[in-house]
């Protein structure tokens, strides 16, 4: 999968929307492609007001978090994703900002039940 190719950065949300799919369908070429653009995303453009900024600062520590634990996983230093419920609750919240009709609570259950050993 290539990175995609934007003509101006996704906001936050919905790069926290394709990270959540990607963990659940456990598509982790997808994820990688996702953590890098919240890593590689917007900072303090003069166009974007405080509260994206913020969601974009949450957004990057999510995904070098979850980049961690993937690594301590990757190199079975760990069986889960330390802190990763932390960082699909946050996700959820993130991709929820602007879409209320998602259901944050079962996505997150949906999630987690797809994935036990690595979220908790």
């Amino acid at each position: 999968m290539n990175h995609p190719a934007f003509a101006c950065p996704p906001d936050a949300a919905v790069v926290a929307r394709h990270l959540l799919a990607a963990f659940r369908n456990t598509d982790l070429e997808a994820l990688e492609v996702w953590l890098d653009q919240a890593d590689t995303a917007p900072a303090n453009t003069p166009k974007m007001d405080t509260g994206a900024e913020e969601r974009w600062e949450l957004l990057r520590s999510v995904a070098r978090r979850m980049r961690c634990g993937m690594n301590q996983f990757s190199l079975r230093l760990t069986d889960r994703l330390e802190g990763g419920e932390l960082c699909l609750t946050l996700l959820a919240h993130l991709a929820a900002s602007r879409a209320s009709s998602l259901r944050l609570t079962e996505d997150i259950e949906n999630v987690l039940e797809f994935s036990p050993n690595l979220a908790h």
